[in-house]
């Protein structure tokens, strides 16, 4: 062991909200994982390739509107395609 459990609850203790964040992100996590399991079984792995494509894509455009990102046009091409 290296020792640093104690360093880990020391900072627990200094910023209890911290630990909020630590559970649920495991959670978040577990839940995508259950998403991706059920997807792939009800449905194939095709259609899950198509639902996180298209997720990726509308991120990206997305992004690109928040943060005012430049999308050229080869770009566009390419999520066209």
């Amino acid at each position: 062991l290296s020792g640093e459990v104690p360093l880990v609850l020391e900072f627990f203790a200094a910023n209890p909200g911290v630990l909020v964040y630590n559970v649920l992100c495991p959670v978040m996590s577990t839940c995508g994982q259950l998403f991706i399991f059920f997807t792939i079984k009800e449905f194939g792995p095709v259609v899950f390739t198509i639902i996180m494509t298209t997720r990726k894509l509308f991120s990206i455009c997305i992004s690109a509107m928040v943060f005012g990102h430049a999308i050229d046009a080869r770009a566009c091409v390419g999520g066209g395609l």
